[in-house]
C-alpha cells in the first residue's frame, strides 16, 4: 500500500499497525457505564486482555519496542494516547485530563512490563484477582484525583 493511501485511510502508520493487530481494542466498550465503577472495569478488562495476549497486542508491542526502537515506540504511544483521550472525551460527561489519562496508562505500562514482558517481580507473581484489585485502586487514584 502506498504511503499516501495509508495516511488517507488510517491517518498514520501507527494507526494502521493498531488496526491490523489482532486482539481486542475495547477501551470504548469498557468505558461505557457508571463512572464510579470505571476503574474496576478498566482493570478487569485490561488484565483479561493481557492474559489472553500472545505477543500480538499493540500495547505489548509498544513496551517491547521502547528500548530498541525509541522513535517507533514514541509514535505508537502518541497514537494510542490520542485515541484514548478521544474515547474518554467522547464517552464521559466529565472526562479526566490528558495528564490523568497518561497517569492511568503509566499504571498499565508498569503492570505490562513487570507481568507480561519480563515476567518477574511481585506483580508477575501476584494472583490475578489481587492484582486486579490493586490496579483498579491505582487507576481510580489517577483518573479521579
Amino acid at each position: 500500500m502506498a504511503n499516501g493511501l495509508v495516511l488517507r485511510h488510517f491517518g498514520s502508520k501507527e494507526n494502521l499497525f493498531m488496526a491490523a493487530m489482532p486482539g481486542p481494542q475495547n477501551l470504548a466498550d469498557l468505558i461505557q457505564g457508571d463512572p464510579q465503577t470505571l476503574p474496576e472495569r478498566l482493570a478487569h478488562g485490561y488484565l483479561a486482555r493481557m492474559e489472553r495476549a500472545r505477543g500480538d497486542d499493540p500495547f505489548l508491542a509498544l513496551i517491547s519496542a521502547a528500548g530498541s526502537h525509541e522513535d517507533a515506540a514514541i509514535r505508537l504511544y502518541t497514537a494510542m494516547h490520542e485515541r484514548s483521550v478521544a474515547i474518554y472525551r467522547q464517552v464521559l460527561a466529565d472526562p479526566p485530563s490528558e495528564a490523568q489519562i497518561a497517569l492511568a496508562a503509566a499504571q498499565l505500562i508498569g503492570v505490562t512490563f513487570s507481568r507480561y514482558i519480563i515476567k518477574a517481580g511481585p506483580l508477575a507473581q501476584m494472583p490475578l484477582q489481587q492484582l486486579e484489585h490493586h490496579l483498579a485502586q491505582a487507576i481510580r487514584a489517577a483518573l479521579f484525583s
